[in-house]
C-alpha cells in the first residue's frame, strides 16, 4: 500500500509545445493524450514530471507524445514500463529516459527479433542468452544506508542467437571494468535488456558501458565513444536508466532478394514456385553471401494469380504445395500406400513443367483434383489427428 514518486526526465528539444507521458493506467491519463500528465520544461532541452503512483500496480507503461506543432509519437514496438515491486510508501525512483524514436524500433519488429537475429528462437541458443522475463518479474532490492539502487535499461537490437547483453562499470559492484565481473542483464522482451545493482552514493556520478558477449562468454561487441555518465537526483535512492547501445556501425547494412513464390519454379516444382523451392533460394543466398530473403504475400488469392489479392489474412494459397511430397509424408507417417499417387505425382510434374510459362489456372485445377484424392485416401481422421499439424495448430 502507499504511493511511491517516479520522478521522470528526458532531454528533448522542441521550439514550442510541450511533452506528455501517457499510459494504460489512471496515473498516466489511460491512453488519452489530453488527460496524460504533462511534463515542465526545465531550461534548453531538459524537461521532468513528479508523478505519485499507487503501490498496488506493480508496473507502470507508459510513452511519450511531443506536442508541438505536429504531434510525434515515440515507438511503442519497445513498450517502456518501470516496475515498483519492492518500493515503501514515500520511496522516489529517478527514471532518466531518452526519446525512443520510430525508426531504430524496426530492428525490434519480429522479422529481425526473431528471424534474422534470434535464428528462429531455437533452444540451442537458451543457455547462454539473456533470462527473458516479464517487467512484473522485477523488484527493487531495498537500499542500505549510503547505497544507491541502479535498474539499466538498454534497447540492443543487434544481438545474435546465444550472446548476451552485459553492463560493466567503474564501481567495484559493477565489476570494477572487468569484462569477467560485469553485471547480468534479463531481457524483458522486444530487445529491451535490464540489470539492476547497488552502488554507493560515492560512486556517484555513475559511469559504464554495455557489451555483448558470445556463447564462450567472450567479448562480442563494446559500445564505441565516451562512457554512460549518470547523476542523481536529490533525495532519490533509486534510479532507472535507459539507453540505447551505441553500436560501432551506426546502421544495420544487410542484403537480400524479394520474389514471388511462384517465380521460383525448379524442375521439381508442380508447374509453379512451391514453398519447398524456398530451401534452394536459402541455400543460393548462403552461397552468395545474402543475407534476407522477403517474399511477395503468400495468403490464398483463389483463381486470382496476383500476390495482392489476398481473399483471406491467414490462408495460404494452396497452389504452392508440393503434392509428391505430401504423399512422401503420410507414407512415412501411416504407412499408407501413396504408389498410384506418387507416381500421379511425378506425371503431373511433368506434364505441367513442360511449358515453362505458369498457367495458373491449370496449376490451381489439376492440384486440386491431386490433393483431393490424396486427402480422401489418408483420411480425415488421420488429417486432423496428425501430431505435427496439432502443434503447428496451436501456434496459430
Amino acid at each position: 500500500e502507499g504511493k511511491a514518486t517516479l520522478k521522470i526526465s528526458i532531454d528533448y528539444g522542441i521550439d514550442n509545445g510541450v511533452i506528455v507521458c501517457a499510459g494504460p493506467s489512471e496515473a498516466f491519463g489511460r491512453n488519452d493524450v489530453h488527460r496524460a500528465p504533462k511534463m515542465e520544461n526545465k531550461g534548453g532541452t531538459k524537461w521532468e514530471l513528479n508523478l505519485e503512483v499507487p503501490l498496488q500496480k506493480d508496473v507502470y507503461e507508459y510513452y511519450y507524445v511531443v506536442q508541438s506543432g505536429s504531434w510525434r509519437h515515440e515507438s511503442r514496438i519497445c513498450h517502456r514500463a518501470v516496475s515498483v515491486k519492492g518500493l515503501k510508501d514515500g520511496d522516489v525512483v529517478d527514471v532518466q529516459d531518452r526519446f525512443r524514436s520510430t525508426k531504430p524500433a524496426i530492428l525490434a519488429t519480429a522479422a529481425f527479433d526473431r528471424a534474422i537475429f534470434g535464428k528462429g528462437s531455437d533452444e540451442k541458443f537458451r543457455e547462454s542468452s539473456n533470462k527473458e522475463v516479464k517487467q512484473d518479474d522485477l523488484r527493487w532490492d531495498i537500499e542500505e544506508s549510503g547505497d544507491v539502487t541502479v535498474r539499466f535499461s538498454v534497447y540492443a537490437p543487434r544481438v545474435e542467437a546465444g550472446h548476451s547483453v552485459w553492463v560493466t562499470g567503474k564501481p567495484e559492484s559493477m565489476g570494477a571494468w572487468s569484462s569477467s565481473k560485469a553485471v547480468p542483464m534479463v531481457h524483458v522482451g522486444h530487445r529491451i535488456y535490464i540489470g539492476q545493482v547497488k552502488v554507493k552514493k560515492s560512486d556517484i556520478p555513475l559511469q559504464y558501458k554495455y557489451q555483448i558477449a558470445d556463447e564462450s562468454g567472450n567479448i562480442a561487441c563494446s559500445e564505441e565513444g565516451d562512457n554512460h555518465q549518470r547523476s542523481i537526483n536529490d533525495g532519490c535512492t533509486y534510479m532507472m536508466t535507459d539507453d540505447a547501445f551505441s553500436y560501432p556501425t551506426k546502421n544495420y547494412r544487410s542484403a537480400g532478394v524479394a520474389l514471388p513464390v511462384s517465380g521460383i519454379k525448379t524442375r521439381d516444382s508442380t508447374g509453379i514456385g512451391e514453398f519447398l523451392d524456398l530451401k534452394k533460394v536459402v541455400d543460393w543466398c548462403a552461397e552468395t553471401g545474402l543475407q534476407l530473403i522477403q517474399v511477395l504475400p503468400i495468403n490464398d488469392s483463389g483463381e486470382d494469380p496476383s500476390p495482392y489479392s489476398a481473399s483471406s489474412s491467414f490462408a495460404l494459397h494452396p497452389s504452392y504445395i508440393r503434392p509428391s511430397s505430401m504423399c512422401e509424408y503420410y507414407e512415412k507417417k501411416y504407412g499408407t500406400d501413396m504408389s498410384g499417387l506418387k507416381g500421379w505425382s511425378r506425371a503431373l510434374v511433368e506434364k505441367l513443367n513442360s511449358n515453362w510459362q505458369i498457367d495458373h489456372p491449370r496449376v490451381m485445377e489439376e492440384k486440386k483434383k491431386l490433393t483431393d484424392a490424396i486427402f480422401d485416401k489418408v483420411t480425415q481422421e488421420k488429417v486432423l489427428e496428425d501430431e505435427d499439424f496439432q502443434k503447428w495448430f496451436k501456434k496459430q
